[in-house]
């Protein structure tokens, strides 16, 4: 998994702060659902409690995991993999089924939420930025 991606998307959910809590119940850097997190440790046969989601090293864990999954699950297109890190697999699926959103049925040309848009973007400019820091080491 890349770095930089990572990176990315830690820093926009939670801009590093491990005990970081979400009005909508997401935990730690990687702002993850306590279910998201049973079910990604579940896949990873690994003990789980919400708490888990508070050790910045095992929310690092379950998070690549989860967004690996989610690249994996739709082709490598890291558009549709971070619309789906904040919106849920469901939304992108039916996002890509509408004309509206996707051209192809594969591809996002943008998400059918304003939120989660601005979300894609801000990663994706993270993303970059990281890519050239990384880059520079």
């Amino acid at each position: 998994l890349n770095p930089p991606l990572i990176a990315a998307v830690i820093y926009t959910e939670s801009k590093y702060d491990p005990s970081a809590v979400s009005s909508a119940g997401a935990i730690g850097l990687m702002q993850i659902m306590p279910e998201t997190g049973e079910w990604i440790a579940s896949k990873l046969n690994r003990p789980f409690t919400p708490e888990t989601l508070l050790d910045p090293y095992a929310n690092a864990q379950l998070g690549a995991w989860y967004l690996r999954f989610l690249l994996d699950r739709y082709g490598g297109r890291v558009e549709n993999a971070i619309a789906a890190y904040h919106a849920g697999q469901g939304s992108v699926d039916a996002w890509l089924k509408d004309a509206r959103y996707s051209p192809d049925g594969l591809t996002l040309s943008r998400a059918g939420s304003t939120a989660t848009q601005h979300y894609i973007n801000k990663v994706l400019s993270a993303y970059e930025n990281y890519q050239i820091l990384y880059a520079a080491q």
